[in-house]
């Protein structure tokens, strides 16, 4: 059962989101809760989307999701 759900809102990060998301994930790993990281993309342009679904590959608890438009 997960405790905690971290949902990040995510738009053109292609430079950074893979940082980013190792650092929360490391931060949660310490908690010792159960976790899972949900970041939302909202319709980035940029590599974003592939970047989330090769980390989503890396891992149980890793559920982005993808809006096909960029709603703001």
């Amino acid at each position: 059962m997960v405790k905690l759900s971290v949902i990040l809102p995510v738009f053109n990060l292609a430079g950074s989101i893979g940082g980013n998301l190792k650092k929360v994930e490391g931060v949660l790993k310490r908690t010792g809760l159960s976790y899972e990281i949900v970041p939302v993309d909202d319709g980035s342009s940029d590599g974003t989307p592939d970047e989330l679904r090769v980390w989503a590959a890396g891992g149980a608890g890793r559920n982005p999701v993808f809006l096909e438009r960029n709603g703001g």
